[in-house]
């Protein structure tokens, strides 16, 4: 009696849907280890070639008559190439048929008849489809009758086995039912998904007790370490190209998994190995609500820039590439992702299920695997937008279009990106203060002097600049020092400890110098100067470098020391700079005059060993 139950219930499972199985979970608990080994492992639901794949070529099945029900979009015959290849059954042997296409049950009949008498020696499958299965139940099981009738007829010539499928599509709408499922000769079974997943995408088992970010954090391994020879990127090279015309809309149509069978493996011949997830994947299908969440102050332009910028970065071949664009993304989501399921707890690995499973989201997406995935989506388009916004910081994304692959701005940029811990960017970002809830829009803040808005020139340079003020401004032993040689020497040792100062010593240590110099030193000035003019602005950073030549007479070797020269001299400088600034804001014109004086004196200097105070310096100018 044990046994026949036990059967009984396996039976029942063959019928039960993904989510509801999950459900199972609160409803049975004492029972839901064996429904859900029952349902994943013993039992194939994951799409219909696995199925078909273990009823005829694994149970070596002598004649399938099956019928499935799903709640996914029905199969058409480029699929049946693919079901031909796999199942080792020979295309014309393979016939489908669609109920709604017929206006008599005699022309059903006679194509049915044909499809068996097609070389009666091979092995044939037949495939029957209806749509909207809950209101033709009455059609389906005469269509039914009328295959077994047929099939009966030549029953004494047929010699090759003989698969009847039949696949009943159910729409997922309040109080539609379905009652006709069969037992006896035929096996029902609810494939939730007739078409595979993508094969990056890993298994419900694979998944178990394993959180979102951890699924992320596999997939591009340790965050912060730099080094993608672990990421799983295989195959995006080949990916179509998205369009741009249509710009944030780039997405919308696609769906969140293939739509045929051309990507399965072959069950039968591969060894398992844990699939990851293809964060890839969901990079690009998460790209147009995060850009749609990603806002700017004022220059509107900026936003239809920035959707260009990503649309050409996120289908750029990166194939033999070891640092690229999607990976420090990839790497970036997966650390915030844990961030946040740290402040979860125990609910952190069973999230996503419980989000997937509700009614309202399973009936909008239509299926349980399309309700899980929109659900990552949803959740990581917040995260994405907050790292969209960061890293367009000062127009930062502009570096990385626009300079050569080979250059030192371009390799810095990117390994600062596949750095997580480099770019210190936090979860905390994206959330509202207040209610700690994710923020429906994240503003992309510029770093420039009174929120002046500037390009920058140097890759993160407010990061640098950030790294760099805040070792002044807390280091209590570098105020003893002194001379400035001793001062930088001191704050340099701090930063080679930091991750941002080992990227940097690793990226520049080869280039360089000066162009390094006046890259940060422009971006600098922006960032401490209130600049009104481009020669305003070109006249500081002669003074500050002038500055530097005169403090350090015998050069710095080296680039980040040079850095950290820029923040001394300013330093240093800094009251009669903020005087300059004042007399600019009077007499707008100071700075193309001075200008002037230059070209007449070839000796002017604007910062001198004896005198540096820009009110006399102008007042000459005056008398002049």
């Amino acid at each position: 009696m044990v046994i026949v139950l036990k059967e009984a219930k396996k039976v029942l499972l063959w019928c039960a849907t993904p989510d509801g199985v999950l459900r199972a979970k609160k409803t049975l608990p004492d029972e839901y280890a064996f429904v859900e080994s029952t349902y994943h492992e013993q039992q194939r639901h994951d799409n219909l070639l696995c199925y078909l794949d273990q009823k005829i070529k694994a149970e070596d099945s002598e004649g399938l008559y099956a019928q499935v029900t799903t709640n996914s979009k029905l199969i058409t015959t480029v699929d049946v190439s693919d079901l031909s290849q796999y199942l080792h059954i020979p295309k014309p042997q393979i016939t489908l048929l669609t109920l709604q296409s017929f206006d008599t049950e005699q022309q059903f009949c006679r194509q049915v008849k044909q499809s068996f008498e097609r070389e009666l020696e091979e092995e044939s499958l037949l495939i029957v489809q209806c749509d909207s299965g809950n209101e033709n139940a009455s059609l389906v099981a005469c269509a039914q009758y009328c295959v077994l009738d047929q099939l009966q007829q030549v029953a004494d010539k047929k010699i090759g086995k003989t698969h009847i499928v039949f696949i009943i599509h159910l729409p997922r709408v309040a109080g539609g039912g379905f009652t006709g499922f069969q037992c006896g000769l035929w096996h029902s079974v609810h494939i939730d998904d007739l078409r595979p997943d993508s094969d990056k995408m890993p298994s419900f088992m694979e998944m178990k007790n394993k959180s979102v970010g951890t699924l992320l954090e596999n997939a591009t391994g340790r965050a912060g370490g730099g080094d993608t020879e672990d990421m799983d990127w295989e195959g995006r090279g080949d990916s179509q190209p998205i369009q741009e015309a249509g710009e944030v809309e780039m997405m919308e149509s696609q769906d969140v998994y293939p739509h045929d069978f051309g990507d399965m493996v072959e069950h039968t011949e591969q060894v398992h190995v844990e699939r990851k997830v293809d964060i890839a994947h969901f990079i690009k299908l998460t790209a147009r609500p995060a850009l749609a969440m990603v806002k700017d102050p004022v220059d509107s332009e900026r936003t239809t820039e920035r959707v260009k910028i990503l649309l050409e970065l996120l289908n750029q071949e990166i194939k033999g590439e070891k640092l690229t664009f999607m990976g420090g993304i990839g790497r970036h989501l997966a650390a915030l992702m844990k961030e946040k399921e740290e402040t979860m707890g125990q609910s952190a690995v069973s999230w996503l299920y419980a989000e997937a499973t509700k009614r309202d989201c399973i009936n909008s997406a239509g299926t349980f695997r399309k309700a899980r995935n929109q659900c990552i989506i949803e959740k990581l388009s917040p995260i994405l937008a907050g790292i969209i916004a960061q890293l367009d910081t000062n127009s930062n994304l502009d570096l990385l279009i626009q300079k050569d692959p080979s250059s030192w701005e371009h390799k810095l940029w990117l390994e600062i990106i596949n750095n997580p811990s480099a770019t210190q960017i936090e979860y905390s970002m994206v959330v509202s203060p207040k209610d700690r809830e994710e923020l429906p829009e994240v503003i992309v803040k510029g770093t420039g002097f009174d929120g002046i808005k500037f390009k920058a020139m140097m890759p993160f340079s407010w990061l640098i600049y950030r790294l760099i003020d805040q070792i002044l401004r807390t280091s209590q032993n570098i105020g003893k020092h002194v001379n400035f040689q001793e001062s930088v020497m001191s704050v340099l040792d701090i930063i080679e400890k930091t991750t941002l100062g080992k990227v940097l010593q690793k990226c520049l240590s080869e280039v360089k110098v000066m162009d390094c110099l006046k890259a940060y030193l422009s971006d600098f000035v922006h960032m401490v100067y209130h600049v009104t003019s481009q020669e305003e602005h070109g006249l500081v950073c002669e003074n500050l470098l002038n500055g530097i030549n005169m403090e350090f007479r015998e050069g710095l070797p080296s680039v980040v020391m040079n850095f950290v020269a820029i923040h001394a001299v300013y330093s240093k400088t800094e009251p009669r700079l903020r005087n300059f600034a004042s007399i600019t804001r009077v007499w707008p014109d100071c700075s193309e005059r001075i200008i002037e004086f230059q070209q007449k004196s070839a000796q002017f200097y604007l910062v001198t060993d004896q005198e540096m105070v820009s009110l006399c310096m102008t007042v000459e100018i005056i008398i002049y």
